[in-house]
């Protein structure tokens, strides 16, 4: 929970920050404008991390495999960043530390485990499609389309 909480905070407070205007918003020089644009970059970049990292807490119990790919993900997303918080740095170490006791008791082989994440994505997109052709599709059914398209990619 602490690496989302901490994600989420650090990805609102850079949302935020480029929300706030100043007397000076209507002169905006190209200087100011680059600085914005990589701001909100990665605000948008950081949020693919908080979303694989919200992924992996949801199916932790449910698919651990998949939860420990989730998690490589997001800190493959978070390691990517320009500029990181300096939370980030210290939630990918102890994220890294995770992965590493997850060896542990997880079997890994990339080719075997590319089809058991592929099938799990599918098994979500299924169940989603089946609600919404009888017609029961709600908001959780957008979810888990949503869901599904993550673990697809």
């Amino acid at each position: 929970m602490r690496l989302v909480e901490c994600l989420m905070s650090w990805h609102n407070d850079e949302y935020t920050s480029t929300q706030k205007r100043t007397p000076h918003d209507d002169r905006v020089g190209l200087d100011d404008a680059q600085n914005a644009g990589t701001e909100l970059r990665g605000a948008e970049e950081s949020g693919s991390a908080l979303s694989a990292a919200q992924r992996a807490q949801e199916i932790a119990n449910v698919d651990p495999k998949v939860a420990f790919y989730c998690r490589m993900y997001a800190v493959d997303q978070a390691l990517q960043l320009e500029k990181r918080h300096k939370d980030i740095n210290g939630l990918v170490a102890s994220t890294l530390a995770s992965l590493e006791k997850s060896k542990l008791t997880l079997t890994l082989d990339q080719e075997s485990d590319r089809y058991h994440c592929e099938s799990f994505a599918l098994k979500i997109f299924s169940n989603a499609d089946r609600t919404d052709r009888a017609g029961r599709a709600d908001v959780n059914t957008a979810k888990a389309f949503f869901a599904a398209s993550f673990f697809l990619e």
